[in-house]
């Protein structure tokens, strides 16, 4: 009977990163960024609707104090502005966003394909 290394019953090496995840990881992060920028624009320059951006920032959640409505209310546009600021959300840096998301997706769509050929043992 093989005697089994304490060592090696404990490591979980379908558990480990491999680069293609960490990539994969690292790109999801990336576009997360590029679509919140994306989005903050479109809720700020394209939908004049404040009670939509309100209830975004959770405004109708239950259990929210009525105290922290009215603040958010309140605060609402300094926040917007904040936000604006700190996501960089101007004309060129929203563009450059968009066609990171495109082609961000893509490199995601192929990066999701190899890994499951891997898996599927086919070679790519």
């Amino acid at each position: 009977m093989n005697k089994i290394d304490e060592n090696d019953y404990f490591s979980f090496r379908f558990l480990e990163p491999t680069a293609e995840s960490i990539q994969l990881e690292q790109k999801l992060d990336t576009l997360g960024e590029d679509l919140r920028r994306y989005m903050y624009n479109v809720m700020f320059n394209q939908i004049s609707d404040r009670e939509l951006l309100l209830r975004a920032w959770g405004i109708t959640l239950p259990g929210i104090p009525q105290w922290q409505k009215i603040v958010l209310r309140a605060v609402a546009p300094m926040l917007q502005a904040v936000v604006t600021w700190k996501a960089d959300i101007s004309p060129a840096a929203v563009e450059e966003a968009r066609r990171d998301l495109h082609r961000g997706m893509d490199e995601v769509k192929n990066c999701v394909f190899k890994m499951n050929s891997r898996c599927r043992g086919k070679k790519k």
